[in-house]
């Protein structure tokens, strides 16, 4: 079996994400030891062994519903984001107006990310 906590998966939440596997690991036998890491995301998500891993929502969304199950949302605590809400922040140029910004490069990290991508499009088509 494999498992993976990879969308947040930073150095300072390492212990973090080892502390909250332990904790689903004692109660699932034959479950794996340790988180799998430096796995590419959809090899994880696709993987025969797979057994619990997370994902942003638009990857879910787009396939991965197909051949997976919905488990559960995270709550990282965030001030002014409720559990089950999400948030994210879209920054520019500082003295540049929104016409102006509409006419820049967007950059974003894939077009998979509910954070990259899909949230700022569907943010930027309710301004037009």
């Amino acid at each position: 079996m494999i498992a993976g906590l990879p969308m947040y998966e930073r150095p300072e939440l390492f212990q973090a994400h080892d502390n909250l596997w332990q904790l689903i690991h004692k109660q699932i036998d034959g479950s794996p030891q340790k988180l799998s890491r430096n796995v590419e995301l959809w090899d994880l998500w696709t993987s025969p062994e797979l057994l619990l891993a997370q994902t942003c929502s638009s990857p879910y969304r787009e396939s991965l519903f197909k051949n997976t199950i919905y488990v559960g949302t995270p709550d990282y605590k965030l001030p002014n984001c409720p559990p089950g809400y999400y948030n994210s922040i879209i920054i520019g140029k500082s003295g540049l107006s929104f016409s102006q910004l509409k006419t820049g490069i967007f950059g974003y990290n894939d077009k998979f990310s509910h954070s990259g991508w899909t949230a700022p499009i569907n943010h930027f088509k309710k301004l037009d």
